[in-house]
């Protein structure tokens, strides 16, 4: 580990954000909205930033991002559920996901 300070902030229940600090030998992974939905919010989505380091320190992230066949079903796993608890989510193929969530940005990323 180097020491750069974390350049990756996560933003808490309360809107503060705070730094994720980076852990030796360990991958910090982000989950996104679809994950969120399989899992009925059990996982859910980390609304997050990165800020610049200081001019003197490098940083090197690497996003890896999965793109899923547009006719695959988002629906909630059955293994997510709780006695009488029902998907927070309607089913949704994955196409229909991506273009309703782009319509909601409106153009803007």
């Amino acid at each position: 580990m180097d020491d750069c300070p974390s350049a990756l902030q996560i933003q808490n229940s309360k809107g503060e954000w705070t730094y994720a600090d980076p852990v030796k030998d360990a991958f910090f992974v982000n989950l996104g909205d679809v994950l969120a939905m399989w899992t009925n919010d059990k996982w859910k989505a980390t609304v997050h930033r990165v800020v610049w380091p200081p001019k003197e320190q490098e940083r090197l992230s690497i996003a890896y991002f999965v793109v899923m066949n547009p006719d695959a079903v988002v629906e909630c796993l059955e293994s997510c559920l709780g006695l009488d608890e029902t998907p927070k989510y309607a089913n949704i193929s994955y196409k229909e996901y991506v273009t309703a969530r782009m319509n909601r940005l409106d153009g803007k990323y």
